[in-house]
């Protein structure tokens, strides 16, 4: 449940992708140990705690460094297998539509800034009929772009869109997430029902519906 008894008045909303709204597990497991199939010849399981940080780093994990020089044949393959069928196993946490909904009619603008690829972010937002709600979506970049970092890009959007980073709230599952708020002086609010840990004192929900409780807009939720 949340912590913290005074309400937040924010103008803007930034969310992390999956373990935030979105519960990939599924596909990305199953893309995962296809590649790890055809590349290295054995099925290698990801956990829900795997989920989150770039491909090399699930891939450095599973396998070492000393194998680095396969990874772009690895990457090759995981990303047609996702990318073409397996992000289809995923879906949306329970009322996160109600959520975006929510802020979308009060007027609280909201933005994405995840570590997935932005033609696959794209693609399932369109699918499940949520593109609406972002004023802009920031996926990983392909193509040589220089903003990977999370905290680059948003640092970038905030000042695109001329935010004032205290009245923009983060919601995030992992560690990285809450570094990316504190780089930008953000305010954090750690999705606890997703896959990461974060051990510092922060605001948590256990649903994504929960930050309806403590959030507030001059136009009113």
């Amino acid at each position: 449940m949340s912590t913290g008894a005074d309400k937040l008045k924010v103008d803007a909303v930034a969310y992390d992708f999956d373990g935030t709204l979105y519960d990939s597990f599924e596909g990305i497991n199953s893309a995962f140990k296809k590649t790890s199939l055809l590349v290295h010849s054995v099925e290698v399981e990801l956990n829900k705690k795997d989920i989150g940080p770039q491909l090399i780093q699930l891939y450095e994990n599973a396998f070492g460094k000393n194998k680095r020089d396969a990874f772009l044949n690895f990457q090759q393959h995981f990303r047609h297998f996702y990318d073409n069928a397996c992000y289809n196993d995923g879906q949306l946490y329970p009322r996160t539509v109600e959520v975006l909904d929510k802020f979308y009619k009060s007027g609280i603008k909201q933005y994405i800034v995840s570590n997935k690829p932005q033609k696959v972010l794209e693609k399932i937002l369109l699918e499940n009929n949520i593109d609406k709600y972002f004023i802009e979506v920031s996926g990983h970049p392909t193509g040589g772009a220089t903003l990977n970092k999370k905290s680059d890009r948003l640092m970038t959007l905030l000042k695109r869109e001329l935010i004032n980073p205290e009245n923009l709230l983060l919601v995030g599952d992992t560690i990285e997430d809450l570094e990316m708020a504190d780089t930008n002086k953000c305010r954090f609010v750690h999705a606890a029902y997703g896959y990461g840990t974060v051990e510092k004192k922060c605001l948590s929900v256990s649903r994504i519906d929960e930050i309806l409780n403590f959030i507030t807009h001059d136009e009113g939720c």
